[in-house]
């Protein structure tokens, strides 16, 4: 019998060159941090109606050579192609066509493959991160210890380890700090280590999960992170304002971030507790 595989633009045919390294440099001259380490920028795309952000973001990252080393973008729409990037930019940068459109793609083989440094920091298409909110969350990395996950603040969210209830705010009895007892973070600011992509690969049962629900992957990938660190939370950082990232418009699409979607991030994370444990979401630091 033939095998036909469905036929794809030009656009998924491309080759990207591959390295390995570590980037690290020291005297940081940009916000006086004493260590200064590029990451690689990952941005998920799928819509050409956001290719007027795509136009202003991608020059503006392609300039940040002192705290990019690559800007991959991953296309995740099938049917058509990508948007043209910038060419004779500082920073080296790629739009990957995705041959399925999956929210996994974040943690998948291409980012793998084309990351060169040991963290990889996730953002959007319709929001910009400034170069010295980039260096907040990456020195921040590094001074946590590279198994760490990094949010921003904002974004920061709570699971009530009972009830698998989705919270903004802490309930009194389950306060420590203000920081501490968060654990979901989200995917539109996250810096996270290249070691962990094989890791997240593995859970067969919880990528398939995803690609139906994906707006389950920001709590199922906290959850994942809490399972292998001994149920460690993301640590969130306050961006001091002057260095505040900037929302882009959505042309008509969803608001990530306004969108919300209660009854749908209850079940992520109850799902969560079938994946990880019962526990997983219990804010005391038990070994599991």
């Amino acid at each position: 019998m033939e095998v036909r595989f469905p036929e794809r633009p030009s656009c998924f045919h491309t080759a990207l060159p591959i390295g390995e390294y570590v980037s690290q440099e020291h005297d940081d001259p940009i916000i006086g941090l004493p260590t200064r380490e590029r990451t690689t920028l990952i941005i998920m795309s799928s819509s050409l109606n956001k290719v007027r952000n795509l136009e202003k973001l991608l020059p503006l990252y392609g300039d940040m050579d002192f705290v990019i080393d690559r800007v991959l973008v991953l296309w995740n729409n099938q049917e058509e192609c990508p948007p043209q990037i910038p060419i004779h930019t500082k920073v080296d940068m790629f739009v990957i066509p995705q041959n399925a459109g999956s929210m996994n793609n974040r943690m998948g083989e291409d980012v793998l493959k084309y990351t060169r440094t040991r963290s990889i920091l996730h953002t959007t298409d319709d929001v910009f991160l400034p170069r010295e909110y980039i260096r907040y969350m990456a020195y921040n990395w590094v001074i946590n210890e590279i198994d760490s996950i990094v949010g921003d603040l904002k974004d920061r969210a709570y699971a009530h380890p009972s009830t698998g209830d989705f919270l903004d705010v802490i309930l009194e009895e389950h306060k420590k700090s203000d920081k501490e007892r968060y654990s979901i973070v989200s995917t539109r600011s996250l810096i996270i280590g290249k070691k962990w992509l094989e890791e997240y690969n593995k859970d067969l049962l919880m990528l398939r999960f995803i690609d139906l629900h994906m707006d389950c992957e920001s709590i199922l990938l906290s959850a994942f992170f809490r399972k292998n660190t001994k149920r460690n939370n993301p640590i969130f950082i306050a961006i001091p304002e002057e260095y505040q990232r900037e929302e882009l418009p959505n042309y008509g699409e969803v608001d990530e971030s306004t969108y919300t979607y209660k009854d749908q991030e209850n079940t992520c994370i109850l799902k969560g507790m079938d994946f990880f444990g019962k526990d997983i979401w219990d804010p005391k630091n038990i070994v599991l």
